[in-house]
């Protein structure tokens, strides 16, 4: 027995304790996103000038007002890495993702823990092209899990739920999505309990009227109403998912089936929560960034039919509490050894893929005379960062946020060398071009107009004006392993 006045260690306890750290550790894990350089230089700014930007000095081609709806992920971003750098943002995606799977976890309560942890894998899996990078997106799925689980909760919503949307608005565009689960739940339940009917009409009523609550009031309505859309044809996430390779289907049909089994049977409010992944069961079928949603929707909201199908068990142990002890504390050693080896990796570098552009022609580019850029929308703010805003760019990934459509097209015409992209060209004159090395009718064009290839790859190419002088500086290629914002 324990010695009086001392606490005996419970080696359930020890062992969560270690999972919980190498969890956070694998969660900080990051990669950079290629919009991250102009998020965290956005964020910056604002730090910087303490107000949001009203003209964006970034763009020579920007043709509409921006309405920064993700300033208020941005702005965190910005601090994290004023603070701390690459380990700041590494810190701040960790806790947005723990956070998140932290509520789902305690939403599968009850439930028997091999049914629980593979609940768990199936919302990990499916919302892998979220948590992998630090974007506004991860805010959103952070938000979306709490509504899931107000959803879901005994005493449903309630008023306090405008207080989620009003900070949602703030982020990310992603409370439309909520607003429209929160509808369907809302439609569904009033049809079985007519009497309620007025209260969902308030709390509907007061979750809109918070999504005014931003810098734009009805500007980001107007805003959202003018760009949100299903059609992005080269962006892979804005994509159907039966046009993505058929792996990419399994995060969609795993939780889909799960679904399907768990309102086959009744439970506590089964329309309400099965119109509601209705509705993202459809939307993630058409849009594949809208699966990390789904996905986790998924999980919470038919936990009440999974924990009475599979209660959870009591824990029984097969050794002596000695025993159970040793066990507990050689895995919680080997989490933790764990944790420390993933974490000294993930702080001190935020990783960079190969969709992001060299960073030889920016290097380059550098030294060189202000001016314009044209460039490839991925690479616009990894440009931005580097060289902005003394060199300015053609595109950059924020596209109809500060781009109409007529300017989106014009760019994709530069990109294909066509008639209309190749007179643009020579309308705008640009100093400097920096473009993928697919577009070979503009990189012969551009030379026979006389501009000289500074730098060239089976990647990419860089061609600098006639009267334009690039500094002779040393362009080392690519390290094997690159961290931001290198």
């Amino acid at each position: 027995m324990p010695a009086a006045g001392t606490r005996s260690i419970d080696p359930l306890r020890l062992v969560a304790i270690g999972v919980v750290a190498l969890g956070f550790a694998v969660a900080c894990l990051t990669n950079a996103d290629p919009d991250l350089w102009g998020h965290v230089r956005f964020g910056a700014d604002i730090v910087h000038d303490r107000a949001l930007p009203t003209e964006d000095p970034y763009s020579f081609t920007q043709d509409r007002p921006w309405i920064n709806h993700e300033w208020l992920s941005e702005l965190q971003m910005g601090v994290a890495w004023l603070g701390l750098g690459a380990t700041g943002l590494a810190l701040l995606k960790g806790l947005l993702v723990g956070v998140t799977a932290m509520l789902v976890w305690r939403a599968l309560a009850g439930i028997d823990v091999p049914i629980r942890l593979a609940m768990m894998a199936v919302a990990a899996i499916g919302t892998t092209h979220v948590t992998q990078s630090l974007r506004p997106q991860v805010w959103s799925l952070l938000l979306a899990t709490i509504l899931f689980r107000r959803l879901s909760a005994s005493d449903g919503p309630g008023f306090a739920i405008a207080i989620l949307f009003a900070l949602w608005a703030n982020l990310h565009g992603g409370w439309v999505l909520g607003l429209i689960v929160l509808t369907a739940w809302a439609a569904t339940d009033t049809v079985h309990r007519p009497s309620g009917w007025g209260r969902w009409v308030a709390i509907l009523a007061a979750c809109v009227a918070a999504t005014l609550a931003t810098p734009y009031g009805l500007e980001l309505w107007r805003f959202l109403t003018s760009t949100v859309r299903v059609g992005r044809p080269i962006i892979e996430e804005w994509q159907p998912i039966w046009q993505l390779p058929w792996p990419k289907w399994i995060p969609w049909l795993v939780p889909a089936a799960a679904v399907v089994w768990a309102i086959s049977s009744p439970f506590d409010r089964r329309w309400p929560r099965a119109f509601a992944l209705a509705a993202l069961a459809y939307g993630s079928l058409k849009v594949a960034r809208v699966l990390p949603f789904f996905a986790v929707a998924a999980m919470v909201l038919i936990a009440p039919r999974v924990r009475g199908r599979w209660p959870a068990k009591p824990m029984t142990s097969r050794g002596s509490p000695s025993q159970d002890l040793v066990a507990a504390a050689v895995i919680f050693a080997i989490a933790v050894t764990a944790a420390v080896f993933v974490g000294r990796r993930t702080f001190a570098c935020v990783a960079v893929d190969d969709r992001l552009p060299e960073s030889a022609p920016a290097a380059m580019l550098e030294q060189a005379p202000p001016g314009k850029l044209v460039t490839f929308f991925d690479w616009g703010e990894y440009a931005l960062w580097h060289l902005g805003p003394a060199i300015t760019v053609s595109m950059d990934g924020r596209r109809e946020t500060v781009y109409s459509d007529s300017r989106l097209d014009d760019h994709d015409a530069i990109l294909a060398g066509t008639a209309r992209g190749l007179e643009l060209l020579a309308q705008w004159q640009p100093d400097y071009v920096w473009l993928p090395a697919a577009s070979e009718t503009t990189r012969a064009w551009l030379i026979e107009r006389g501009y000289r290839l500074a730098f060239e790859s089976p990647r990419s190419f860089l061609a600098v004006r006639a009267d334009r002088a690039i500094p002779a500086t040393s362009t080392p290629p690519d390290p094997d392993r690159r961290c931001f914002p290198q």
